[in-house]
């Protein structure tokens, strides 16, 4: 099995009101959308804390892979957050709209902006917008505006922690070859229902580049996002939960089955045929990964695999994963209240109800069946229990149809003014069939998890390389002229190297007055005396680059 089928019976959480509840704005939801783009992928953005659905964009073209055959593994997807504050239970989630997210940051007291609107905006910086700015000077909106001020995290070049200087030698501070960044907040409005947890979520989603940076389709196939989540408020969040959350239409949604690897701490889904109306065949697998994890609470499992079992610093990575029946029975369909959206980011059913591996894991309790927190978790390609293509160990299929997936992680807690960081991926593979299309997904996020041990998702600066831009410099006439000596003084805007040569008419060098670094300011060029009387050309080169002429006339 691709899971680890540990028991778990979990009950439903008991909703508490509390006197401390976190005030909240009048902000209107963020309307802003961006793009991050390479050869394979275009992946759309916003800041209400959805993925690839919003605004226009909601027919299944927010999220393209391989871009240029316009088709799409995925109709939307969802970061929701879920915890305990005073035993009050409060969530920050939603599906296709009534997000609970608004634009902008909270103050040390956990306010929102007076108004979230100045903040709706999504900042897209790539490494080769960096590299031509000090190749040229010429910078893009997003560059010139990087809101160090708001949280964006900036390479500091210049010795200052707390400005952003990009002349200076100061640059964003990018994961990736092309990177987005926004902020957003849990309290910028009435959630629907219920008081907001008080957090600021920070948020990069970046891309590697394109087929001639990047060889390797592991890379090239896969988006990435990462959460900063940051306490606001002044009351621990403990027990917390984190999850992403997708619509996932791979191509058709109607032929889709999804699947749990715990142990690449996915989910994921596949084609139930080797025929996809839209993607034809062979059709693509997709995962949605967890990289990196919060530092767990103790809960007697050994969530990093390293042998030990709650040591101190223990990051978790997925804890449970699920999904739900639209239309289904009562306690499984879609999550409307809290206390649902907490359900299944713990790996309950809504009402709270285990999840058992057998047929639709929804109240099959029986001899031999057990309870699981990672629905669909056996390997469909090897038809090993439990999974879509083999529902009970005796090879019955489950229906085709559309599906919804979630992977979670928790329980963490965040105390005031303290932040974790999640990661996540989205492999992409496709081989010879639909079932080894999974395989090749799976080897991706494999792959993945060994990048992110050894340290590979971090930031790295730009090589500054900044032409040798010509010297202005000043030379004057020569004075007086004609004359037996004239007088000519060169004017430098800092420290040179000078070379001053005179030639005669014919051109023939006659004469090298100075081949020196000479300092800023005002210097004399001393001709000689004893020319011949006639006309004379006088060179001035100062490097890198700089080149004046003049003539002059000696006089008997």
């Amino acid at each position: 099995m691709i899971g680890r089928g540990l028991l778990f019976v979990g009950l439903a959480v008991a909703v508490a009101s509390s006197s401390q509840a976190q005030d909240v704005g009048t902000c209107e939801h963020g309307t802003a959308i961006r793009y991050v783009v390479n050869d394979q992928i275009q992946a759309s953005l916003f800041n209400t804390g959805s993925l690839f659905f919003g605004g226009s964009t909601t027919s299944g073209d927010g999220y393209l892979i391989p871009r240029d055959t316009h088709n799409s593994p995925m109709l939307a997807a969802g970061f929701w957050l879920g915890g305990l504050v005073d035993a009050d239970l409060r969530v920050a989630a939603a599906r296709y709209g009534g997000w609970d997210y608004w634009p902008g940051p909270l103050d040390a007291a956990a306010n929102p902006p007076q108004d979230c609107s100045e903040h709706d905006r999504i900042y897209v910086v790539s490494r080769s917008d960096i590299s031509h700015y000090y190749a040229t000077g010429e910078l893009t909106e997003d560059l010139r505006d990087w809101p160090h001020q708001l949280g964006a995290p900036v390479i500091d070049g210049d010795g200052d922690p707390t400005n952003y200087d990009l002349e200076a030698g100061d640059q964003p501070d990018l994961i990736g070859n092309v990177a987005a960044w926004w902020v957003m907040n849990d309290a910028g409005n009435e959630h629907n229902p219920g008081a907001p947890l008080g957090v600021e979520v920070r948020v990069q989603a970046f891309l590697y580049g394109s087929r001639r940076e990047t060889a390797s389709p592991v890379l090239l196939q896969t988006t990435f996002v990462r959460y900063e989540i940051i306490n606001r408020g002044r009351q621990t969040i403990e027990p917390m939960y984190a999850t992403m959350w997708s619509d996932v239409d791979l191509g058709d949604a109607g032929d889709d089955y999804i699947g749990s690897d715990s142990l690449r701490n996915m989910v994921f889904v596949y084609n139930d045929s080797n025929d996809d109306s839209a993607y034809g065949s062979p059709p693509p697998a997709l995962g949605i990964q967890i990289l990196q994890g919060p530092i767990g609470l103790a809960n007697g499992r050994d969530d990093d695999f390293d042998g030990s079992v709650d040591e101190p610093g223990e990051s978790l990575g997925s804890t449970a994963s699920g999904s739900y029946i639209g239309g289904g029975p009562d306690g499984t369909q879609d999550p409307g209240r809290p206390v649902e959206y907490y359900n299944y980011m713990r790996g309950l059913w809504g009402d709270g109800s285990p999840r058992y591996e057998y047929g639709t894991g929804f109240q099959q309790a029986g001899s031999g069946i057990r309870t699981t927190r990672f629905h669909f978790a056996g390997d469909p390609v090897t038809r090993a229990y439990y999974s879509e293509v083999n529902t009970d160990g005796n090879g019955t299929v489950s229906p085709q149809g559309d599906r919804v997936m979630m992977v979670s992680t928790g329980p963490f807690r965040i105390a005031p003014d303290e932040s974790t960081t999640l990661l996540f991926a989205f492999p992409f593979g496709q081989g010879t069939d639909n079932l080894q299309s999974v395989a090749v997904m799976r080897g991706y996020a494999t792959a993945l998890q060994a990048l992110a041990a050894d340290g590979f998702f971090t930031s790295s600066p730009v090589e500054i390389s900044r032409p040798e831009l010509p010297v202005e410099l000043g030379l004057s006439h020569a004075r007086p002229n004609p004359s037996r000596q004239p007088e000519v003084r060169v004017t430098l805007p800092e420290d040179a190297y000078v070379r001053a040569t005179v030639y005669d008419a014919l051109g023939r060098q006659l004469e090298v007055l100075v081949d020196a670094e000479m300092p800023r300011g005002e210097n004399e060029l001393a001709i000689s005396v004893g020319l011949a009387p006639g006309t004379y050309l006088l060179r001035v080169e100062v490097a890198p680059g700089a080149v004046e002429t003049l003539t002059f006339t000696v006089a008997r």
